[in-house]
């Protein structure tokens, strides 16, 4: 839980914001091994699933202690908006910089590490992500 990567070949700029992932089960974990098979290894991502037994207050300690040790600044990326991994990110972003966004898919995570990597921050990259995040959701009509 909450590990975090921080090698990513041929990356050579200044050390980027934080990514945390944050879910409901293990879809955090499955979806960063997924983008790791497209973008290899992602350099300051930390999955951190809710499981069953856990509390509220247990999981917020365990993301926030993260925080504190490895720094006190992330993009947020949850599944759904106001479940308990998404309330405890906004929680937490009263304590801490973080940028919290719901709706988790593969498009905003390999979008927002682009972005950071360009190092926007702030409502312009929070103004990108949601863009690409909502045009990556298309209706595929059938083929004949």
């Amino acid at each position: 839980i909450g590990q975090i990567v921080t090698e990513r070949s041929g990356c050579d700029l200044k050390e980027p914001k934080l990514i945390l992932l944050m879910t409901n089960g293990r879809f955090c974990e499955a979806l960063l091994e997924s983008t790791e098979m497209i973008l290899g290894k992602m350099e300051r991502v930390a999955a951190f699933p809710l499981l069953p037994g856990v509390s509220p207050e247990e999981y917020t300690a365990q993301v926030g202690d993260y925080l504190e040790e490895n720094g006190q600044s992330a993009c947020v990326l949850t599944d759904i908006q106001g479940g308990t991994p998404c309330n405890v990110a906004h929680a937490l972003s009263r304590k801490y910089d973080l940028d919290v966004f719901s709706g988790l898919n593969m498009a905003m995570l390999i979008y927002l590490d682009e972005l950071r990597q360009q190092g926007k921050e702030g409502q312009d990259m929070a103004k990108d992500l949601l863009h690409t995040a909502t045009s990556s959701i298309q209706y595929l009509e059938k083929q004949s």
